[in-house]
């Protein structure tokens, strides 16, 4: 369950996070096929690879221990980085990891 007035935070491959509204995502019964997600995130060029309900973000910083975020990448790449820092995304988008052009992140 979700709060209407809350985001996801969509992680694509080629190490870029968006912030998406839930407000946003349209309604659709259950025989629809949905609405794709493009069309949502115009700057999404990338396959996604983890989406997560943004207050989870903030309920985590907030608890008084440090904790991050693991990202690998097909080529073993291993990075770390503070989840705070992702506690401010827009909704175009913000770089969290630089990939190499031959490498993504899984």
């Amino acid at each position: 369950r979700v709060d209407n007035a809350e985001s996801l935070l969509i992680f694509d491959s080629k190490g870029k996070v968006f912030n998406l509204p839930i407000h946003k995502i349209p309604i659709s019964d259950r025989s629809s096929v949905g609405t794709d997600v493009r069309i949502l995130l115009r700057n999404l060029t990338a396959n996604i690879v983890s989406v997560f309900y943004a207050p989870i973000f903030d309920k985590v910083a907030k608890s008084g221990n440090k904790h991050y975020l693991t990202v690998l990448t097909r080529l073993n790449t291993i990075k770390k980085l503070d989840i705070e820092d992702f506690l401010n995304v827009s909704p175009s988008g913000l770089m969290y990891s630089k990939i190499r052009e031959d490498d993504e992140v899984v």
